[in-house]
């Protein structure tokens, strides 16, 4: 209760988004989306992360304190998120996707974000995926996914004064079974 800014509240942030997509021919759809989070509405996920004098010590233990309205967030950005794909159509039974993803790290590694940040680094900034689905009749269907988040690296200071670095990279299998009724 007493770890994230307002008390401990962590809403899911307000998002919004506008996406298309053309069937460029009977068996071939290209798609492509932009979103927008807006990370800065929720204190717990938008304010500032420790600020530091870089001795060591906090600039202002009541701006740095866990659970206080305004207390550390972990100092994210608003983003947007660019994405585009491709579904081809096989054959009756056989569908392969695949996407690309863009979203410039929500990360502010100037102020300080970079230590909070560990527990949670979304530092990934391109994702590529590939699908395919698998209908053996029209009850059935079979759905595999692969996720491949390319490997990006932050570095910003920290409250000892030195400079700390979070990196991810993250691969990613899903097998899906669907069944309509």
């Amino acid at each position: 209760k007493d770890l994230f800014a307002e008390q401990g509240s962590f809403d899911t942030p307000e998002n919004f988004g506008v996406g298309f997509g053309f069937k460029i021919t009977p068996k071939l759809l290209i798609g492509a989306d932009i979103t927008r989070t807006l990370y800065s509405n929720v204190r717990s996920i938008g304010n500032a992360s420790a600020t530091t004098t870089g001795n060591g010590f906090p600039e202002s233990p009541a701006k740095n304190s866990l659970g206080a309205t305004d207390g550390l967030g972990f100092g994210w950005e608003d983003q947007t998120v660019y994405k585009v794909g491709i579904a081809y159509d096989y054959s009756p039974k056989w569908t392969f996707r695949t996407g690309w993803n863009y979203g410039k790290s929500p990360i502010d590694e100037k102020s300080g974000a970079v230590l909070f940040n560990i527990v949670a680094p979304v530092t990934t900034q391109n994702h590529l995926t590939l699908g395919a689905s698998y209908a053996p009749n029209k009850k059935m269907e079979w759905s595999f996914s692969y996720v491949h988040a390319f490997k990006y690296e932050q570095e910003g200071p920290t409250l000892i004064g030195d400079t700390g670095k979070i990196q991810m990279y993250q691969d990613s299998v899903g097998v899906s079974f669907g069944f309509k009724l």
